[in-house]
This record gives C-alpha cells, sequence and structure tokens, in this order.
C-alpha cells in the first residue's frame, strides 16, 4: 500500500530501475524491482509457520498476532514515506537509504542519525528471526536425509540449530557483494516459487489428508475453499516471476532443475535403500515443508 502510493504520488518520475545520478527527469518503471520490493517490504508471515510447534494456542494466537502485524507494518511503511514524498518531491533522486536524507531535511542531524541507528537496528533483527527461522529448513532436510546430519544437530542447552544457523549465516553474507534490489528481486523470485511449493502442498493435503493434525487450520473447505483460497497468491507470484529480471530468472530456473534432481535423487534412493516406503504422504508432505521453511524435528511444525 505505501508503495503504491508513492507510485501514485510520483507518476511517471519514480525512476526505479536507474542507479545512476540523480534527479534528471523521469525515467521508465522497472515493474519487477518495484513489486519485488513490494512484496519484500510485507513477505515473511509464513516464516512464523516453522515455530507453530513452540507457539501456545496457535490455532488463536496466530490469526491475532498477524492481523495486528499487517497493521503496524503498513502504517510503519506509510506515515513515514507519507512525510518523506512531501519533503522531498524529487522522486527519482529516491536511492537506497533516502530516508536518512529525509531525516535530515525535516529534523537536521540528529534526527538522521537516529534513523540511520534505527534501520541497522531493524536490520539486524531480521536478520537473525529469518537466520533463525530459515535455518529449521536445512534441520528438517537433515533429520529426512536430504542433507548432511551435522545440519541436524541442536545446541545442548538452548535447543537451537547452531550449525545450520551458522552455515545459513555465512552463505547469506556473500549476498552483501550485490546491490540491494539485485537481492531484493532475486529473493523474492526464490520466495515466489517457495510460496508456490506451500500453497500447492496446502491444497493438495487438505484434499488428500483432511484429517491430519496441524498445529493451525485455515477456516475454509477442504476443496473448493481451500482451492480458491490459494487461487489469487498463486497468480501473483507467477506474475512476479515472470515479472523478474534476467539474473532472478536465471537463478530461478537453476534452483528448479536442483530442486526436482535433488527431489528425484532423494525418492530413488528411498526406493532403493527398502525402509521408506511406509508413509508416503507424510514423507512427501515433510519434504514440502522443509523445502518451504518448514519445522523440523518437533512435528508438525508447519502451519497448514
Amino acid at each position: 500500500a505505501a508503495a503504491a502510493a508513492a507510485a501514485a504520488v510520483g507518476g511517471g518520475g519514480l525512476d526505479v530501475g536507474d542507479d545512476e545520478g540523480g534527479g534528471g527527469g523521469g525515467g521508465e518503471i522497472d515493474w519487477g524491482v518495484f513489486f519485488a520490493i513490494l512484496l519484500w517490504n510485507t513477505s515473511g508471515f509464513d516464516s512464523a509457520g516453522t515455530c507453530a510447534a513452540e507457539v501456545a494456542e496457535p490455532e488463536k494466537s496466530y490469526l491475532r498476532a498477524m492481523v495486528a502485524t499487517l497493521v503496524l507494518t503498513v502504517l510503519n511503511y506509510l506515515l513515514p514515506l507519507s512525510v518523506g514524498v512531501s519533503v522531498a518531491d524529487d522522486y527519482a533522486a529516491w536511492r537506497t537509504g533516502h530516508f536518512v536524507e529525509v531525516g535530515y531535511m525535516v529534523g537536521g542531524q540528529w534526527l538522521a542519525g537516529w534513523i540511520a541507528a534505527a534501520g541497522a537496528v531493524s536490520a539486524l533483527a531480521l536478520l537473525t528471526s529469518l537466520l533463525c527461522t530459515s535455518s529449521r529448513a536445512l534441520v528438517a532436510f537433515a533429520d529426512l536425509g536430504m542433507a548432511p546430519r551435522a545440519l541436524g544437530r541442536l545446541h545442548p542447552q538452548y535447543g537451537t540449530p547452531h550449525v545450520a544457523v551458522l552455515l545459513n549465516g555465512a552463505l547469506t553474507s556473500c549476498l552483501t557483494l550485490l546491490d540491494f534490489e539485485i537481492i531484493a528481486e532475486m529473493a523474492m523470485c526464490l520466495y515466489c516459487l517457495a510460496m508456490l511449493a506451500e500453497l500447492l502442498a496446502l491444497a493438495r493435503l487438505r484434499v488428500t489428508e483432511p484429517q491430519l493434525a496441524r498445529p493451525y487450520r485455515i477456516p475454509v473447505s477442504d476443496r473448493c475453499g481451500i482451492c480458491a483460497f490459494v487461487a489469487s497468491p498463486c497468480a501473483l507470484c507467477v506474475a512476479l516471476v515472470a515479472m523478474s529480471g534476467q539474473a532472478a530468472s536465471a537463478l530461478a530456473v537453476v534452483v528448479i532443475v536442483l530442486t526436482f534432481g535433488a527431489y528425484a535423487l532423494w525418492r530413488q534412493r528411498g526406493r532403493g535403500g527398502g525402509g521408506g516406503g511406509g508413509d508416503a504422504v507424510h514423507a512427501e508432505s515433510a519434504a514440502v515443508a522443509a523445502a518451504s521453511g518448514g519445522g523440523g524435528g518437533g512435528g508438525g511444525g508447519w502451519v497448514r
């Protein structure tokens, strides 16, 4: 909502795709980057599903928490953005970190410093929370035999997957060499692919396994209701992937090929080993949960 408001205010002068120079005239809007950053600003709600098994009464607390978080998120973007576009009306000059300059225009050096410090703390908090939640997927892969067992180790005192967190953090740190726009576009392209896997698995499991134990159950019917529920977000995910740039599209193709290849090898190894054929639906749903950020180890840590 906030980014859409900025586009409406800025009109043709919003230049998302040009990284060069300051404000000289309006350029073409790079809609792929625009919607990638818009989604990036409001994504991540599904990460809470990895902790569902550790939350008291998730069927009640999740809905309240998500509604409150959505309202706060929109206000958190809309209010400062409204002030920013009213003070710095050269929208083509807006770049990453421009809110620090806006703070300087509004309140001087002290406000600019506070905005910079708050941005750093916010980025660190987001990084640590996402590392903790996404590392659960590596633990689930290790539990399923799809990754080295070392990734499934839990800290003896805190019970956290410290090996997976460290590996996840090391790989994530390599992305700091890229521009923010490229990171956001690539991340959201992969995020949309993961969301498609989650949503399609959600619909399939609600149809084929309606009685499966779930920490949280979306209050719609098991057939038409759940299909209608996932239709629009699936369409949005496909649209955003289609609008992605060349780098993000190439990465998406590589990830898809590697994912299906690894899954085929895992299934083949399971058949050859003999012992994995008992509960195929449970194994498949657990694999999809792991691929989309589902929690491993505790059982049932995925919101369905």
